[in-house]
């Protein structure tokens, strides 16, 4: 009779609970799941689907960042009833409290994934360039259309560009020689890039960047091409200072500027000299040959917008005859030419006659071919004491 009484006084007592707390339960996750919702909505959180597994809030849906996430998370953690009485008896004063737990399965938009243990990458080290003074750049075009570039870059998109610009022009780039380097004048690359398009106009030409001071000569087919380079290089800007020395055959003579780099005054001389020989009476010092005027002009005009510098002019023969003869031949003739720059507006003070005789040759002298290389005038751009 007693074990009766017990299970029908624990029967009683578990009906009761479930009357009490299962049925109210249920009232409680309806009500907080709209308390949520609304306080969701009060906050301009939406789109957001608040649904109770047991006794756990579980939010999902996307949110546009972190933060948002965060609010969303914090309202359903401390929401209560709106109806006290579908609680259930949670607080010994009969008051509502919170009786649920939340699961944040909220996404953030374009969220970047964790990894675990993820090493952020380091950015390598950046290698600030050496400076450079002078800084110089250099072009040199020949008659077959070949171009040798030497000098230096800002960087390796300048070096990009320069070569992009002049594989686009010139037949042949020879760019090996040049080197990166820090202390570039301003738009270093655009201004190379201006002259390479006018070197592309000439026969043979050169250019010759250094620091804010450039020069540009050669040989053209026309006025207009040099007229159009003349007035390009006298308005370079940016504090680019130009000077121009194009020839044009049976034209008169029209220079820009003053040179006042060493470097380009003797590239120069070099270009407009090119190939040409300034040729002699045999065995004698006496200039002939309407070439070799045309030649000595083209120097004259070279010297004269190169006036803070001395000009070097050095006779070589073959090894035909005496030594003694040799070196005296060769000195006169040097001094046959210096004579006639002179008489062209040279300044005495600034040339110098050497004879080198048959000392230094380029070829050798048994054959008549090298011979010929060997009797060779030659000009060389000094400073001036």
């Amino acid at each position: 009779m007693g074990a009766k009484w017990f299970w029908s006084i624990l029967l009683l007592a578990l009906l009761s609970f479930l009357a009490t707390c299962v049925g109210p339960y249920s009232s409680y996750s309806k009500n907080i799941t709209e308390t949520i919702q609304g306080s969701l909505a009060a906050d301009n959180i939406s789109d957001l689907d608040v649904r109770m597994d047991g006794t756990a809030v579980n939010l999902t849906g996307e949110v546009a960042n972190a933060s948002i996430a965060e609010r969303a998370v914090e309202i359903a953690k401390n929401a209560v009833c709106a109806e006290r009485k579908n609680c259930g008896a949670c607080n010994a004063d009969g008051s509502a409290k919170v009786c649920h737990t939340v699961e944040n399965n909220l996404t953030v938009a374009n969220a970047k994934p964790v990894v675990k243990n993820e090493v952020a990458p380091v950015a390598p080290p950046v290698t600030k360039l050496a400076e450079q003074s002078p800084y110089v750049l250099t072009a040199r075009k020949y008659a077959d259309d070949r171009v040798v570039l030497d000098g230096y870059v800002p960087s390796e998109d300048a070096r990009a560009a320069i070569l992009a610009d002049a594989n686009s022009r010139f037949s042949t780039v020879i760019d090996d020689r040049l080197k990166l380097a820090g202390g570039a004048p301003t738009n270093w690359t655009g201004v190379a890039q201006t002259k390479l398009s006018e070197l592309q106009t000439l026969n043979n030409g050169a250019v010759v960047m250094e620091d804010y001071q450039v020069m540009i000569t050669g040989i053209g087919d026309s006025v207009a091409v040099r007229e159009a380079i003349n007035v390009s290089t006298s308005t370079l800007g940016d504090g680019y200072v130009g000077s121009a020395n194009i020839q044009v055959s049976d034209a008169a003579t029209a220079l820009v500027g003053q040179v006042s780099s060493q470097l380009a005054c003797q590239t120069m001389f070099d270009v407009l000299k090119g190939e040409d020989k300034i040729q002699f009476a045999y065995n004698k010092s006496d200039l002939r040959g309407g070439e070799t005027f045309d030649l000595l002009n083209r120097l004259a005009s070279a010297a004269s917008q190169c006036d803070q510098y001395g000009i070097v002019v050095e006779g070589h023969t073959d090894s035909d005859g005496a030594d003694s003869y040799n070196e005296w031949l060769s000195e006169a003739r040097a001094n046959a030419v210096v004579e006639y720059l002179v008489a062209n507006n040279v300044s005495p003070s600034r040339l110098t006659a050497i004879g080198k005789g048959e000392s230094e040759p380029i070829a050798s002298n048994d054959t008549k071919e090298g011979k010929a290389l060997n009797r060779r005038t030659k000009f060389v751009v000094t400073q001036l004491n």
